[in-house]
């Protein structure tokens, strides 16, 4: 049967994982903050799943190719000094329980997807990576909305990684298809 409990990943540890990562209800992954702090890495074929906790305090890096869900029923915590990044592949977010408190990074071809509203708040950053011209998706990260709506009371901002953009260059970094954005 299934136990309940906490798996922590302490200050400076890092759990890497490339399947499917259960936290049942009752359960809890936890990061801790740092300096510095402890890290989960979900590699190609990661998902978050179950009806658990995840409470990240630390750093959760989304690495890998493809697409990698968090399952509808997990809780998602993410406290003002957390960061999600996401450095590759699609994280789609399902879960309606998602916490947007802390910080994100969309690496230049990554994307931040989310079939629900995602709001950030005022200690929120969301930051997109650009390494190119604007006329390919690739040079730059993206949040796509295809069901929500956007609102931004927390900052945004980019990260030019070693490119500078021109004057006719015009960023796509967030997409919704329905409401405002």
């Amino acid at each position: 049967g299934a136990s309940t409990g906490v798996l922590s990943v302490r200050t400076a540890a890092t759990m890497t994982f490339d399947s499917v990562l259960t936290i049942e209800s009752g359960g809890q992954l936890t990061t801790v903050e740092g300096p510095p702090s402890g890290t989960i890495i979900a590699d190609t074929g990661a998902r978050f799943a179950g009806a658990g906790l995840v409470a990240n305090s630390g750093t959760v890096r989304f690495a890998g190719a493809g697409v990698m869900p968090i399952d509808p029923d997990l809780f998602w915590n993410s406290g003002t000094n957390s960061l999600v990044e996401v450095t590759n592949g699609t994280l789609d977010i399902e879960s309606l329980a998602f916490d947007t408190q802390g910080g994100f990074f969309v690496a230049p071809g990554a994307v931040l997807r989310t079939q629900n509203d995602f709001a950030l708040t005022p200690t929120s950053v969301l930051e997109f990576g650009i390494s190119g011209p604007a006329s390919d998706s690739a040079n730059y990260g993206q949040l796509q909305l295809p069901s929500g709506e956007f609102t931004a009371a927390g900052t945004l901002r980019t990260m030019l990684d070693g490119y500078e953009p021109v004057l006719a260059d015009v960023y796509s970094l967030i997409a919704c298809s329905v409401g405002d954005c």
